[in-house]
């Protein structure tokens, strides 16, 4: 009987072991992202962009002047929790919500434009994830997973 237990556990372990750490579990993200390449004129010049789905396209120059990097959340439940109490000895935690906050910032010299100002000017922070910047003087191509 503890024989047929032990394969029992054994079995188990090695089916948990497949789903947990195979490739196809690791697809999802937790944010998509994208980096948008601005020329010293304001011009955009590249991009590249993962999605929640773990698609990444890229197209254009990979540097600029200055660059849009935009991070937005895929929906993952993120639980609340905080420490309180006498010397913060109670680790409470309030409830859960879904992330799909979308965040942007500038990097280089972006003559003084926000990352709020940028993203109305190229219409790349809209919806729950990043926009793909197609109508440049690049085509976008899709990198992973490779097309077929």
């Amino acid at each position: 009987m503890k024989h047929v237990i032990a394969r029992a556990a054994i079995s188990c372990l090695v089916v948990f072991g497949l789903i947990t750490f195979s490739p196809a579990a690791d697809a999802a993200r937790k944010e998509s992202f994208s980096q948008i390449w601005f020329d010293s004129s304001g011009n955009v010049i590249g991009q590249h962009a993962e999605f929640c789905n773990n698609v990444q396209y890229e197209g254009g120059s990979q540097s600029g002047a200055f660059s849009l990097v935009v991070h937005a959340g895929c929906g993952d439940r993120i639980r609340e929790c905080h420490w309180e109490g006498i010397e913060d000895r109670l680790y409470i935690c309030t409830g859960y919500f879904l992330n799909y906050a979308l965040t942007a910032s500038v990097t280089g010299n972006a003559g003084g434009l926000s990352a709020g100002e940028i993203c109305e000017m190229v219409s790349a922070c809209l919806g729950f994830e990043v926009e793909l910047m197609y109508g440049y003087d690049f085509p976008l191509v899709q990198i992973y997973p490779i097309p077929k």
